[in-house]
């Protein structure tokens, strides 16, 4: 996921403390951005006591400065004065490392695709290493950490994000940052009916929240009428054709009204992993820590190319990729998935986390795996278990299912 802020804010630290561009991570070709990628270079070029603000655009002025991106000694100056500190230099780095090797990786898979020689498949898999390890080549700096904690004990960190109270003690308060959430359930178990009562609770709860929520099986319509069903309590039914039923206008008015006024937005037509990055990309960035992703759901989405690989590698790329950012970002993303059919030729139906779908890096990327379950056949109960949670306990809770307007409680 390119991102022009973190690129010039790497290179601002550079040109303030010249020494961090000897640091081995710190090359020219990770850079995306052509000027960032021309003044890296300059940078890269000059003995590390001639990394003057004058020396460096002398060199982009005898030959990097290209007519397609000029860059002003002003430029520099601005880019020097940009507010970071060292200890994010190096978390920075590393995502625009992991953005290179990520992008060097699919032109790999096509190769791979085009022609399984051994060669293209020890690319694709030397890359794929490569990004294992970028976690643990970093500095090893705790500053902010301890900055973080600090705040934290002070009060001044960012509030948890509220859901359901049921979920919140599980979730130790609420939702926070750079939390990967699997929300597993067989075909017609309410899935999207959970997704959205969760969508209504936090934006009920928390006033400066935003929420994008990414729907790869219905259309924006199907989920606009699903809210109002669940603001109105007016029976889902009866929005099918609403022309032909007698329903109160001025509530489903006011329904509309306050949907179109919150900090909802709805994606139907973005199916690719790369065009929903971006648009978590851009919006973790604007709103910081007030913001929650839901998708709905895993199985339905694809790399921006198309491969012939297996569905679970496929898978195991795009849940490791949604894992790193919700760590760059710090933003939670709820994910749903369908579990397989082995779950329904067992005695004992309730879920396990082998039963997720297409890919055990489900079970491995997400920090709180949990199931939807109805272990009766009464239709008005529904059990979430909880059988992954990395900073809280396991459990299994009971909700009340209206199904007419398709609401928890």
């Amino acid at each position: 996921m390119f991102s022009e802020q973190i690129e010039e804010r790497i290179v601002g630290i550079a040109l303030k403390n010249p020494n961090l561009a000897d640091d081995p991570d710190f090359k020219s070709r990770y850079f995306m951005g052509e000027r960032v990628r021309a003044i890296a270079e300059a940078l890269c070029v000059l003995p590390t006591e001639k990394r003057s603000l004058a020396n460096i655009w002398n060199e982009l002025d005898n030959g990097y400065n290209q007519h397609n991106y000029p860059i002003s000694y002003d430029d520099l100056v601005a880019l020097e004065e940009l507010i970071a500190g060292q200890a994010s230099f190096y978390r920075d780095l590393q995502v625009v490392k992991r953005n290179y090797l990520e992008n060097a990786l699919q032109q790999a898979m096509v190769n791979y695709s085009q022609n399984r020689s051994q060669d293209h498949l020890d690319k694709v898999s030397s890359i794929i290493e490569a990004l294992n390890t970028i976690n643990t080549c970093d500095s090893g700096e705790l500053t902010v950490a301890s900055q973080e904690f600090s705040d934290q004990l002070a009060g001044k960190g960012p509030k948890a994000i509220k859901t359901l109270p049921k979920l919140d003690v599980l979730f130790n308060g609420g939702l926070s940052g750079a939390k990967l959430i699997a929300l597993g359930a067989r075909p017609g178990l309410g899935k999207t009916a959970f997704g959205l009562n969760l969508v209504q609770a936090i934006l009920a709860n928390n006033a400066e929240v935003h929420v994008d929520y990414f729907s790869l099986e219905m259309s924006k319509l199907e989920i606009f009428k699903r809210l109002i069903s669940l603001q109105t309590q007016i029976p889902h039914s009866h929005l099918i054709n609403p022309a032909n039923c007698k329903l109160d206008r001025i509530k489903l008015e006011q329904a509309q009204e306050q949907i179109l006024a919150s900090n909802l937005q709805v994606y139907d037509s973005l199916r690719t992993l790369g065009s929903i990055l971006a648009v978590i990309q851009a919006h973790a960035s604007q709103y910081r820590q007030q913001y929650v992703v839901f998708i709905d759901y895993l199985g339905l989405i694809t790399l921006d190319q198309q491969y012939q690989l297996d569905r679970y590698l496929l898978v195991s790329e795009i849940t490791r990729q949604l894992k790193m950012c919700t760590l760059d970002y710090q933003v939670p993303i709820i994910m749903l998935s369908q579990l397989n059919r082995a779950v329904e030729s067992r005695l004992n139906k309730a879920p396990q986390l082998a039963d997720l779908r297409e890919s055990g890096s489900i079970e491995q990327d997400a920090n709180l795996v949990a199931f939807l379950y109805r272990p009766e056949k009464d239709l008005h109960k529904v059990n979430l278990i909880i059988r992954k949670n990395r900073e809280g306990c396991l459990g299994e809770l009971t909700f009340k299912f209206k199904g007419e307007t398709m609401t928890f409680e």
